[in-house]
């Protein structure tokens, strides 16, 4: 198994691919780098939790029909935050799996639309009011117990929502990651590096370098106006971690480091990640 995962690695590398994603036993790919990492919020709701939304007599829902329905979906798909690169013919494929609903709503001039597999919902787009609404359509129409919703830890605005529309509510880790390259990744991350600077602008001027010790990796984060990455060892303040650690200072579920340069840090270096439960069908 280890000639296999390097030789995975090696391919990513050769393909650009900073970043690798894996599910399995922990314990065994945490000897290759892999690490649980992220946290995916997920909401169940009820019968009765969603009792608490008022209803749009407005509200129009239909299934899915191919020609009608699959540029729109692409389209509204496109808006999301967090998406995997789908071509159309990928988006086709997917959507015309016989074990999915999916489903198009309509309020007024706003759209959105749900996939559910099952009792989940494992993917939404469009207009983020609306999602309540077609929930509380759902459990009118249908006999489910319960749906549960998965959506990103950083989404405060469809957090405050779905909490409000459940029943219970958890945090799980997203997955094992696997950092293949840290400077492209970095790179590929910088919107939300400068996006973390501005609601911390006390690390303007500061500076830091992240060392991965297992595969050899340095990079300096440079703090002036704007998030600037260099190759090299250039900051008087380091954070030298294990690969695995550099995953869960990025992307942590529950992590906790007694250094005090990466505590300073960690607001600015905290990454956001997630994925719809559709791209693991």
């Amino acid at each position: 198994m280890g000639d296999l995962l390097n030789y995975a690695v090696k391919q990513m590398k050769k393909r650009n691919i900073p970043l690798s994603i894996l599910w399995g036993e922990t314990r065994r790919y945490r000897n290759y780098g892999w690490e649980m990492a992220g946290s995916n919020m997920i909401f169940t709701i009820t019968g009765k939790s969603i009792l608490g939304v008022n209803p749009e007599a407005n509200l129009e829902m239909e299934g899915y029909r191919k020609k009608q329905h699959l540029d729109s979906i692409i389209e509204m798909r496109e808006q999301n935050f967090f998406k995997i690169k789908r071509t159309t013919a990928e988006c086709e494929f997917l959507f015309n799996r016989p074990e999915l609903m999916i489903w198009i709503g309509c309020l007024g001039s706003e759209k959105a639309y749900l996939i559910l597999l099952d009792n989940s919902v494992i993917e939404f787009g469009g207009s983020q009011k609306m999602l309540p609404q077609m929930l509380f359509q759902l459990f009118s129409d249908y006999t489910f117990s319960e749906l549960r919703m998965y959506c990103p830890e950083n989404d405060v605005s469809l957090i405050k929502q779905l909490y409000a529309a459940s029943s219970i509510w958890q945090s799980e880790p997203l997955g094992m990651l696997k950092i293949i390259d840290l400077q492209q990744l970095l790179e590929c991350f910088k919107p939300q590096l400068n996006k973390n600077l501005r609601d911390n602008p006390d690390l303007h001027g500061e500076s830091v370098t992240l060392e991965m010790r297992d595969s050899r990796q340095i990079v300096t984060i440079s703090v002036n106006g704007e998030i600037e990455i260099f190759p090299e060892e250039k900051a008087l303040q380091k954070i030298s971690l294990t690969d695995v650690e550099m995953v869960r200072m990025l992307f942590p579920f529950a992590h906790y480091s007694e250094n005090s340069i990466e505590r300073k840090f960690a607001p600015l270096l905290k990454l956001p990640f997630f994925w719809n439960q559709l791209d693991m069908v």
